[in-house]
C-alpha cells in the first residue's frame, strides 16, 4: 500500500474531515449499529458519537476503538486480523 501513515493523514484536510463528520452525525440515531473503517475521517466522525445512546460500532481502527471505549453509551466491536503498525488498523 502507498497510503501515508496515520500520523500524517490526521493533519491533512482537518477542516474538511470535521465538516464531513458533522454532516454524517445527522444520519445517526440512538440504537443504531455503525461500521467504521480505520480512516482519519471515520475517527473524526467517531468523536461526534458520544451524545448517542445504545450505539454499536464495528471497526478495524484501533484508534477509533480506543476513543469509543471511553463512551459508556457505545459498545465497540473490533474486527480480527493482522495489525498494520503505521496505520493502527487490523486487516485480513
Amino acid at each position: 500500500s502507498t497510503e501515508d501513515p496515520l500520523i500524517f493523514r490526521e493533519m491533512n484536510s482537518y477542516a474538511q474531515k470535521q465538516t464531513i463528520a458533522k454532516m454524517a452525525t445527522s444520519y445517526v440515531a440512538d440504537g443504531m449499529t455503525l461500521f467504521l473503517d480505520s480512516s482519519t475521517t471515520a475517527f473524526a466522525f467517531a468523536q461526534t458519537l458520544q451524545k448517542f445512546n445504545n450505539v454499536k460500532v464495528i471497526t478495524n481502527g484501533l484508534k477509533t476503538a480506543l476513543l469509543l471505549s471511553d463512551y459508556p453509551n457505545i459498545k465497540v466491536f473490533c474486527t480480527g486480523g493482522t495489525l498494520k503498525d503505521n496505520y493502527k488498523s487490523l486487516i485480513g
